[in-house]
């Protein structure tokens, strides 16, 4: 004779952990309602841990970095803002989610 069980595994008792990029995925889901265009400082921007490219060419970065400081960045970076609780409040940062190379480039000019 057998024991009888729940029948519904380990998983049913413990809940599965949220990964960082699904919480990513959240943020960038809220804030497309607050959608805005407004100038951060480079400083500010962090960028994606997310990001599949490792590899930058650095003549070509100097190159952009060059073009950066003639004319300025013309295409603008997208990064979402992320809002942490800190014991002094909420603390403000912003993911880079498009423009690696311009956000790298422009640390470069010293924009």
């Amino acid at each position: 004779m057998t024991k009888p069980t729940l029948g519904r595994g380990l998983a049913s008792l413990i809940p599965p952990r949220e990964t960082e990029l699904e919480k990513f995925k959240k943020t960038v889901e809220s804030e497309k309602v607050k959608e805005s265009v407004f100038s951060i400082e480079i400083e500010k921007i962090k960028a994606n841990p997310q990001q599949p490219r490792s590899d930058f060419d650095g003549e070509g970065l100097a190159e952009l970095a060059n073009s950066i400081r003639e004319y300025g960045i013309l295409q603008p970076l997208v990064a979402a803002k992320i809002e942490t609780e800190s014991p002094i409040g909420m603390r403000v940062e912003y993911q880079l989610i498009a423009g690696e190379r311009r956000l790298r480039a422009a640390k470069l000019a010293s924009v």
